[in-house]
């Protein structure tokens, strides 16, 4: 793998709650000159979750798409075999009890390491096992069924399809399972129906307290995974990821939040939790 001296050391620390340094798409169209084509092929491929819910989703009038979106339905279509994106498979896809977009991204991640380096494929599973760690237990606070709710892949999914433990299972594979359930349960996460003229502007703390987490995990999996070589291009691509949720997190205004707060109540009733739409960082780069 190559080494990017230069590059990286140029780089300013990202910090919980800080300040993105740069733009995303500034920071994209610097590395464009900076790395190789293949490497910044691959660095493109990390946002492939989130291009093909924008292909596959309706965007609301006057609700951009969620960016950076660097791969096109059609490019989609033909990089992404196993992946049809027909009108008859969306037809289909419709139908499912998943629903059209998690449908679509079942097949993805069924077939990810087709699609992507290992690093990467590593990435994608990791966020999918969390995806699917925190609809169930969402669910499962509501007590409404979750099994179809999940996307059935991976070891993770199946623990939670076959375990009635209230860790499924899982505590000694995820260390971070017992933190999830501890705030489930602690933080009354379904009470978010109450009144919200009292959090009018606001994300409920107790949302706050999930998503901090949540996206602390994240940051720390890229440290921890793709960041043992200092100089590396797997430290390019974790930085891209981590300025992604500074960003992010830096757009969260008073507005964003009232979405969000409405966003995450729709998403408890039934539908996928804790998407990927909010993140922050934590640490150093």
């Amino acid at each position: 793998m190559k080494q990017h001296y230069y590059l990286v050391s140029s780089l300013f620390d990202l910090l919980l709650d800080g300040k993105a340094p740069v733009s995303l798409e500034n920071f994209m169209l610097t590395l464009e000159d900076l790395l190789d084509k293949e490497e910044f092929h691959e660095l493109r491929k990390l946002f492939l979750v989130n291009d093909i819910k924008v292909a596959l989703q309706k965007q609301p009038e006057g609700h951009p798409p969620v960016k950076p979106v660097c791969w096109s339905k059609d490019q989609l279509a033909e990089m992404l075999q196993g992946v049809d994106f027909s009108s008859k498979a969306e037809a289909d896809r419709a139908r499912s009890k998943l629903g059209p977009v998690d449908a679509a991204l079942s097949s993805f991640y069924a077939n990810v390491e087709a699609y992507v380096s290992q690093p990467l494929a590593d990435w994608f599973l990791f966020e999918l096992e969390l995806r699917n760690v925190t609809t169930a237990l969402a669910l499962r606070k509501r007590r409404q069924p979750f099994h179809e709710s999940l996307i059935p892949v991976g070891y993770a999914a199946q623990q939670i399809l076959t375990s009635s433990a209230i860790d499924f299972g899982l505590t000694r594979e995820l260390p971070y399972m017992s933190r999830l359930i501890e705030i489930y349960e602690e933080k009354q996460l379904h009470s978010m129906e109450r009144d919200k003229a009292s959090i009018v502007g606001q994300v409920d703390p107790d949302l706050l307290v999930l998503e901090k987490y949540l996206d602390s995990l994240r940051w720390d999996w890229l440290t921890e995974n793709w960041e043992a070589q200092t100089f590396g291009t797997l430290a390019v691509y974790s930085y891209t990821l981590k300025l992604a949720m500074v960003e992010r997190w830096n757009g969260l205004s008073e507005e964003n939040g009232e979405k969000l707060f409405n966003k995450l109540v729709n998403q408890i009733k039934g539908s996928i939790v804790f998407s990927d739409d909010l993140f922050i960082g934590r640490g150093k780069k």
